[in-house]
């Protein structure tokens, strides 16, 4: 595995895929190949069960809730009896914080039983929202960067659903990279003159906001990238993976009208690449 210094990740070319069309864009990646990932079908039997859980997530979630009010609460008075100079105050105020992220994940889950309204996110603000949990979330042992374009337009994205999407690519990213490696994600603005490859179907011309989530990791041989996105389908099972992670981003990027690229080889990384519609 080559060790190259985060944000500028390659992949080795894959030889039997077709290349990306030109674009206007001035883009040192254009010469990368993609694998075209298919789409996967539904699993008809899934259907009563998720309706099952769509049933029983509302009760569940107002549980859970309750407790993680209860949790912040008592830190919250902790941290208001201590001094103000005392080391402890800010790991109380940790808790306090990832206790209200929590509760906002939980506003999310709850709103899968149901069609929530898309109010739109701008990807600066989610940088900003999630930039100070990644670096622990990725761990020490890894080398960690991000970087956001600013200035970038509305997406059609639920703020939430856009966390989920970030967290779920970076951890994946953060599973396949071995000690010493790197991760790096990247948004900025693209204007495509020309069609592109992509997931569901080919990305159209146009202009996007680009979440790009990059590591020097494993990296997946064909067989591994044609089933990424299939509901349970996982690698890990032996480290309890789910196979959940890449299938939740698949479906929120689809249901926010937008495209994904995967760039992969063992031994030399993954990319992904989300691209969001700029209204």
């Amino acid at each position: 595995m080559i060790a190259l210094p985060p944000p500028e990740f390659h992949c080795r070319p894959m030889a039997h895929v077709q290349p990306f069309a030109p674009t206007e864009v001035s883009d040192p990646l254009t010469e990368t190949k993609l694998l075209d990932v298919p789409d996967t079908p539904k699993i008809p039997d899934e259907i009563e069960r998720f309706t099952t859980l769509g049933r029983l997530v509302p009760g569940i979630a107002h549980d859970v809730n309750n407790l993680l009010t209860v949790i912040c609460g008592y830190a919250e008075l902790l941290t208001e009896e201590l001094a103000l100079g005392d080391p402890r105050r800010g790991l109380f105020s940790l808790i306090v914080e990832l206790g209200q992220q929590a509760g906002e994940l939980l506003t999310y889950v709850n709103g899968l039983s149901r069609t929530p309204a898309v109010t739109g996110v701008r990807l600066p603000e989610l940088f900003a929202k999630v930039g100070r949990i990644l670096p622990r979330y990725v761990g020490a042992d890894l080398r960690f960067s991000a970087e956001c374009a600013p200035g970038l337009g509305l997406i059609p994205l639920d703020p939430i659903e856009a966390v989920q999407v970030v967290l779920n690519l970076v951890g994946n990213a953060r599973d396949a990279t071995p000690q010493g490696g790197a991760i790096a994600v990247r948004a900025v603005g693209r204007t495509l003159a020309e069609a592109r490859p992509g997931w569901p179907h080919t990305v159209p011309a146009g202009r996007f906001a680009v979440l790009t989530v990059s590591d020097t990791g494993r990296g997946m041989d064909d067989d591994i990238l044609l089933r990424i996105f299939e509901h349970h389908f996982t690698t890990r099972v032996d480290c309890g993976g789910t196979g959940t992670g890449l299938a939740t981003v698949a479906r929120i990027v689809a249901g926010a009208r937008g495209f994904i690229q995967v760039e992969s080889e063992p031994d030399w990384g993954t990319r992904f690449r989300i691209f969001f519609p700029m209204d």
